[in-house]
């Protein structure tokens, strides 16, 4: 067992659900000896642009948005999601996170470490090296100077580039964790979440890093039952170890919001120095929390869920629950709220222009043409 932590059957489910969702392709996979991602539609070595999976878009502005996916897949949309054009990486593996700083320059990360980098709005793309780091690059994040990047991944993967993401340093935790998900509100002040409750702080620019320990509200078991029923059956006490984690997001310096696994929401309002653990309305596995210009929070996660922070509370969108049955693993507006993407698998990718009030599907067709000699 890693780090000593006893057996659970908390943590049991939730790796048996892990390893489901990384069978259906929307969880990278976290080791060597795990099974990898599905490539998505893999056919004859060629992407097929409206069967592949995606797993994470960076919308810059209203007119230029990236996903990326299974299989290489680079989609770039434009025109407020009205133009998509396929924008192929030079591998055929998964891609997991992207990150543009304005409409031409960016980089993509995805399997075993394999960072790419355009600065010609991905006409053409150069392999960059990962200070030698292997492990699957999950997550990007910038600092307030856009220059300054952030990359995380399994095994305490961490990477720091001062220059665009031109050359990365190797920064890892040297420790068996996967790191999710990171997000900096400054230059020198970042976070980053991952498996075993991990909520991890920097305010020296990542020269040194302290874990949040400081967890309250959660519920004593995963399951709503008395201590006695508890007792048995043997379902155990749920501690902060047993919470895995997937992303972050500070809408302020002070107030952040992160999600996992149980439909989980950690919230804190004092620069994590104390966090409150809710769920967010339901019960599945929420990947991705993001602000939207509107002082609100959207959460997405498995099984079409997309949930939003109003006034305090938390709620459904039932429509999408009601038409997208699979996960959906990446969100991102426009500064201006004029678009929103969301995107997961079975090419479902998600369009809002009201500020994520409201949510359209990009017709599988127009996804299809993005591929050089298919028309819709």
């Amino acid at each position: 067992m890693r780090r000593g932590v006893r057996p659970m059957r908390f943590r049991e489910t939730a790796l048996c659900l892990l390893a489901a969702l990384c069978a259906a392709g929307c969880v990278p996979s976290h080791s060597a000896d795990e099974a990898a991602v599905g490539s998505g539609a893999a056919i004859e070595g060629g992407i097929l642009p409206d069967q592949e999976d995606y797993y994470a878009v960076d919308v810059v502005d209203a007119d230029h948005a990236w996903i990326v996916g299974s299989y290489g897949a680079v989609v770039a949309l434009g025109a407020q999601g009205g133009t998509a054009e396929l924008r192929s990486a030079p591998i055929h593996e998964p891609l997991f996170c992207v990150s543009f700083r304005g409409p031409s320059t960016g980089v993509i990360g995805g399997r075993g470490g394999r960072i790419f980098r355009t600065t010609d709005a991905g006409q053409s793309w150069s392999s960059v090296a990962a200070a030698g780091v292997t492990e699957n690059v999950l997550d990007f994040a910038r600092s307030r100077d856009p220059h300054r990047l952030w990359a995380v991944g399994p095994r305490g993967t961490m990477l720091r580039s001062l220059d665009d993401g031109a050359t990365w340093q190797d920064r890892s935790l040297g420790k068996d964790i996967t790191l999710n998900g990171v997000t900096f509100v400054d230059d020198q002040e970042g976070w980053v979440v991952g498996e075993f409750g991990t909520i991890l702080h920097t305010v020296d620019g990542g020269e040194t890093w302290q874990r949040s320990e400081a967890i309250t509200g959660l519920p004593p078991y995963v399951e709503d039952v008395s201590a006695e029923v508890a007792l048995r059956v043997g379902i155990p006490p749920l501690t902060q170890d047993d919470l895995y984690l997937f992303d972050v997001a500070f809408v302020t310096p002070e107030t952040g919001y992160v999600v996992g696994a149980g439909g989980f929401v950690l919230s804190t309002v004092d620069r994590g120095l104390h966090w409150t653990a809710t769920r967010a309305g339901t019960r599945n596995t929420l990947f991705r929390v993001v602000p939207t210009p509107t002082d609100g929070l959207i959460a997405t996660g498995v099984l079409g869920t997309v949930v939003h922070r109003r006034a305090e509370a938390w709620a459904a969108d039932e429509d999408i629950s009601h038409r997208i049955f699979t996960w959906i693993r990446g969100i991102g507006f426009s500064a201006d709220g004029a678009l929103g993407v969301a995107v997961g698998g079975k090419a479902t990718v998600l369009l809002s222009r009201d500020q994520g009030a409201s949510w359209e599907r990009l017709p599988r067709e127009r996804i299809a043409a993005t591929l050089p000699g298919r028309s819709s």
